[in-house]
């Protein structure tokens, strides 16, 4: 048996990559879990989740350790459902990748329908560490949803996103971000006057439209479609993602 976090491993924030809704936004309330209050400010100078040899945090993470992230999430939520409490891994026998500090989201569906998502939209805790919380999170924590019973496991499907470093993003006005973005593969994080939205890239998917996707994370961080100002910042970054249906390991810790 592992040893109880000494104290409650906190969760990130919601994020429905079809939510449009400002409240289902990263929330600076989320500074109380150290989260810094404007992630975008983490570009490539001394963000965590740097890489080793030139790769991202999420591409080693996803590529050689994809099968221990979703392990991990489902211990999380297995395990939690079942005690009530959620337990940390012991992070000296975890990999190395998962012991950087890195920033992921737990998304589980049901039939193709979301059924919570969790996530940390910035880089503050060992991986491993942040993939257990958010995907007891997603189970229990999510706002928009009833709490996930352990009869619905084995119906769910469970993905494991890891954000890759943001970029600050060098743009003149909005013709300038939109010629600048990549869909499909970008994620967005935009914040100004202590607001901020992020999109994920799977935004694209319901969202495919360059004009329509900005528009849209406007209106999710609070402001009007057509809203632009001279500070607002724009920080993109990618997500590696592993994939698979819910099935919790036995034991629930090796």
């Amino acid at each position: 048996m592992m040893p109880k976090h000494s104290t409650p491993l906190s969760e990130g924030s919601p994020a429905d990559p079809e939510n449009t809704d400002p409240e289902g936004a990263p929330r600076d309330d989320a500074a109380k879990n150290a989260i810094p209050a404007d992630p975008g400010g983490e570009t490539d100078d001394g963000a965590d989740g740097g890489a080793e040899g030139g790769e991202d945090l999420a591409i080693r993470a996803t590529r050689d350790h994809g099968a221990r992230l979703l392990t991990l999430a489902a211990e999380g939520i297995g395990r939690s459902l079942r005690e009530g409490a959620l337990t940390a891994p012991r992070l000296d026998a975890e990999p190395p990748p998962l012991r950087e500090n890195g920033a992921s989201f737990v998304t589980l569906s049901r039939a193709g329908a979301l059924r919570g998502c969790i996530g940390s939209p910035a880089a503050y805790r060992p991986l491993a560490v942040d993939v257990i919380a958010n995907a007891w999170a997603a189970a229990t924590r999510d706002p928009r949803f009833s709490r996930i019973t352990p009869s619905e496991l084995p119906a769910l499907a469970l993905s494991v996103a890891v954000l890759t470093r943001p970029h600050r993003m060098r743009v003149i006005d909005e013709d300038d971000l939109i010629a600048q973005l990549t869909p499909g593969v970008d994620g967005l994080i935009l914040s100004d006057r202590g607001r901020r939205g992020l999109f994920l890239p799977q935004v694209w998917e319901s969202l495919a439209d360059p004009r329509d996707f900005v528009a849209h994370l406007k209106r999710k961080a609070g402001f009007p479609p057509d809203y632009w100002s001279p500070t607002l910042t724009l920080d993109r970054f990618t997500a590696r993602s592993v994939a698979r249906p819910f099935t919790e390991p036995r034991p629930p810790f090796a």
